[in-house]
C-alpha cells in the first residue's frame, strides 16, 4: 500500500498518517499551557503550606568553615533552616551506594551542592532567608581529572578515599 495514494482509494496520504518516526505527537496539555490555564506545581497554594529554598555552594570544591543560620531563622515567616546536622539517621543517599551527602558537611565537592534548606510561609520569604545565611568557605582547587584523583597524595573527596566502589568486570575469552 503506497502512502502517496489518495484517501479515495482507501489509503491515506503522508499528511494523514500519525505516529511515525520523527513525528511530533499532539500534546494533550498543549492548549492549556499556551493559554495559561495549566496549573503547574508552583501555581498550587494551600493554607499553611511551606515553601522551600536551597542554599547551594558557589564553589566546585571548598571546605565549609562556617555556617550561621541565626539571621535566617529570625526572619518572620521562616519555619525552619536545616543543615547537615539536622538530617536524621543516615546522612547520605545513592542509588547503588549511599555516597552522596543529603547536605554538605565539612566540604563541598561540586558547584551547586546543597548546603542548607529553608522552609518558609512564602517563596519570597524563603529566598530572603537564604540571603541571610552566612556561609563561609575556604576555596580549594577543584579536582577535575580522574587519574589525578587516584594518584598518591591526591586530595580526598570521599570518606575512605576517592574510589567509592571498585567493580571488577571479567570478560571470558572467546571459545573459538
Amino acid at each position: 500500500m503506497s502512502t502517496e495514494a489518495g484517501s479515495a482509494t482507501g489509503t491515506r496520504t503522508r499528511s494523514e498518517l500519525r505516529g511515525g518516526v520523527g513525528d511530533s505527537p499532539a500534546r494533550p496539555d498543549g492548549r492549556q499551557k499556551v493559554t495559561g490555564e495549566f496549573a503547574y506545581s508552583s501555581d498550587l497554594w494551600l493554607d499553611g503550606m511551606l515553601w522551600g529554598a536551597t542554599l547551594r555552594s558557589p564553589h566546585p570544591r571548598a571546605l565549609v568553615t562556617g555556617l550561621d543560620i541565626t539571621a535566617a531563622l529570625a526572619l518572620p515567616g521562616v519555619a525552619a533552616v536545616l543543615t547537615h546536622d539536622d538530617v536524621p539517621g543516615r546522612k547520605t543517599y545513592g542509588l547503588d551506594h549511599p555516597d552522596q551527602p543529603v547536605l554538605a558537611s565539612g566540604q563541598v565537592r561540586y558547584q551547586g551542592e546543597p548546603v542548607a534548606l529553608v522552609a518558609a510561609d512564602h517563596p519570597e520569604t524563603a529566598r530572603r532567608a537564604l540571603a541571610r545565611i552566612a556561609a563561609r568557605y575556604q576555596v580549594l582547587p577543584p579536582l577535575t581529572d580522574a587519574r589525578a584523583a587516584l594518584a598518591p597524595g591526591a586530595p580526598t573527596l570521599h570518606e575512605g578515599g576517592n574510589v567509592v566502589r571498585h567493580v571488577r568486570i571479567r570478560i571470558p575469552a572467546p571459545m573459538w
